[in-house]
């Protein structure tokens, strides 16, 4: 519903395409709805396949969400970008405990999920490679937190 919502002010705003709302509509939505369809009537052969897909995409979320918690605390944590609404001290170490949590319990749930699907030497060489390069950048994303919004130049949002 959100890729969607924003999907159609992509288009209004962003591409400036001049079109009637409800045929905006109709095209940022058949842009999710279609290949959902699709993907749906593809593995409704049986419920297993669903469930496999499901555990795929629940994954593949887990490896996202660092991607997104990282940045936001990040930004939320440093004084010279967001001035007064800068979160304290006691809040800033609670949020990255409960981020660094979430964090491991997705660490955890893709580990044991890669373990019982990955077969065969190559591939699970190859998720071994992926999953080290994986923590390795995440380990880079945090050690690195404080000199990158600094370097960046942001001004504070009280401006």
């Amino acid at each position: 519903m959100t890729g969607t919502y924003a999907g159609q002010f992509i288009m209004e705003g962003f591409l400036n395409l001049q079109m009637k709302k409800w045929i905006r509509s109709v095209i940022t939505r058949s842009c999710a709805i279609v290949p959902t369809i699709i993907v749906a009537i593809y593995f409704n052969r049986s419920e297993d396949s669903l469930d496999v897909l499901n555990e795929w995409l629940n994954v593949l979320q887990g490896m996202q969400i660092p991607f997104a918690i990282i940045p936001l605390l990040t930004l939320v944590s440093n004084e010279k970008i967001m001035g007064i609404f800068k979160i304290g001290k006691l809040m800033e170490r609670t949020v990255w405990t409960v981020a660094a949590l979430v964090i491991m319990i997705n660490g955890y749930v893709m580990l044991s999920f890669f373990l019982s699907e990955v077969n065969g030497l190559l591939f699970g060489f190859v998720a071994c490679l992926g999953a080290s390069a994986y923590v390795a950048f995440l380990v880079y994303l945090i050690s690195q937190r404080h000199n990158r919004a600094e370097l960046n130049g942001f001004t504070h949002l009280t401006n």
